[in-house]
């Protein structure tokens, strides 16, 4: 009798105590839980004011001008205008009896010398030398100089301006016109650009299809010719 009682009470015991550990080991996960969901709060701020910082940094470099934004290159558009680009002819050399210059596949000139299919010549007058030639491309003529003599003009019916053209250049051209009763057609190319050229020593100046040329070299100014 008093052993089962004995055995009684400390069956007592021990299940008040398991009870107590199996109390303290709830509390315990409970508190673990508590913890690691406080963690996990304070990760998400952590990684939120991180990526905030590198916002407002990116912000900061980019409107320093510290980044630049490139525009991305179109490798496929870059290779296709390589493709595109037109190659310059190849030079082949013109040796005639008067000129010798290279000129490009395709084009060709022609030398006329003694006065020969030229119509600006005075009859009855021997000339020699090349007197004419022409510059042609697949059968068009392109250019053409010629001897001319013999034929004259009175006053200036076109008067050509350059910037370096002499200050009193047109008031000049105009009194002469005025005497003879001529209203002259001014051509400003002041503010024009114009390729040189040098032929047989004459200061020449294209503007588009027109050429002008020097008639007076002893200057440094450029006088066109009316």
């Amino acid at each position: 009798m008093d052993e089962n009682s004995n055995n009684t009470h400390l069956d007592g015991t021990i299940v008040k105590e398991n009870n107590q550990v199996n109390i303290a080991g709830e509390e315990a996960i409970a508190e673990v839980e508590k913890k690691t969901k406080g963690n996990e709060g304070l990760i998400v701020i952590i990684f939120i004011l991180f990526f905030a910082v590198i916002a407002m940094g990116t912000y900061i470099f980019i409107k320093e001008g510290y980044f630049t934004e490139k525009n991305p290159t179109n490798t496929i558009e870059e290779e296709k205008k390589e493709e595109e680009t037109v190659k310059e002819p190849e030079l082949v050399k013109f040796q005639g009896e008067y000129l010798t210059t290279e000129i490009p596949q395709g084009w060709s000139i022609k030398e006329f010398k003694n006065g020969e299919e030229s119509d600006m010549v005075t009859e009855g007058v021997q000339y020699s030398g090349l007197t004419k030639f022409e510059i042609s491309h697949e059968s068009k003529n392109i250019f053409k100089l010629e001897i001319l003599d013999g034929v004259g003009s009175v006053g200036c019916s076109q008067i050509v301006l350059f910037k370096d053209s002499p200050e009193d250049f047109e008031e000049k051209q105009n009194q002469q016109n005025e005497e003879i009763g001529i209203q002259a057609n001014v051509l400003d190319y002041t503010d024009t650009k114009y390729s040189e050229i040098s032929l047989f020593g004459t200061e020449l100046r294209r503007v588009e299809t027109k050429v002008f040329y020097d008639t007076n070299s002893n200057t440094e100014t450029f006088e066109a010719q009316c």
